[in-house]
């Protein structure tokens, strides 16, 4: 028997081909709350995969993400750049 793989990765964002452990609640409070153009806030723990958990949700069911990645901005400019970029 081999071991799953370890879903934690450390220094990015887990992509949609990462391993991952489905939340149904939760994919389903998401694309409501996109179906709806609502506000959803997802709080816990650092590293639990909230962020991916929403990027993957929404791309599993072809709608729209736009990501911004803030970590390691440089200045205003260097905002900006990324935010024209994306």
């Amino acid at each position: 028997m081999t071991n799953p793989l370890n879903p934690f990765v450390y220094g990015r964002v887990l992509s949609a081909s990462d391993a991952a452990c489905p939340r149904p609640q939760y994919e389903v409070a998401i694309l409501e709350t996109v179906r709806n153009t609502g506000r959803l806030a997802l709080v816990g723990d650092r590293r639990l995969g909230k962020s991916s958990l929403v990027e993957r949700t929404l791309e599993a069911h072809k709608q729209r993400v736009l990501r911004w990645d803030f970590q390691q901005l440089l200045s205003i400019e260097d905002l900006i750049r990324r935010c024209a970029e994306d």
